[in-house]
């Protein structure tokens, strides 16, 4: 009888699992090379050649490493993608900073 109630219990289970909603992330990812970096004013921010350029806070765990690897592809002029927290972004866009949340270095 346990071992009905058992497989009974783990099936609610699984099925329960299955009805929470799925979170998705949409984010926009925009690609150049590092134009310049300011570090300073509460973060790190990023300007690609392409006009694309991204901000993240210094409150941000990954702060630190989006700097570092900024600076390592503008250093050895490499190209990275950044991306960014909203979906559908213009990636030539020259007068809007957008918060970005990563920096790819190719």
């Amino acid at each position: 009888m346990q071992s009905k109630m058992k497989k009974l219990l783990i099936g609610l289970s699984i099925g329960a699992a299955g009805l929470l909603p799925m979170t998705s992330f949409a984010v926009t990812e925009c690609g150049g090379l590092i134009a310049h970096t300011f570090a300073g004013d509460g973060g790190v921010y990023v300007f690609l050649t392409t006009g694309a350029s991204g901000y993240i806070p210094s409150s941000d765990i990954n702060m630190k490493y989006v700097f570092a690897s900024a600076t390592a592809a503008f250093m050895s002029n490499r190209q990275v993608t950044i991306r960014f927290q909203a979906s559908g972004l213009t990636c030539n866009n020259t007068t809007s900073m957008q918060p970005m949340v990563g920096i790819w270095l190719h």
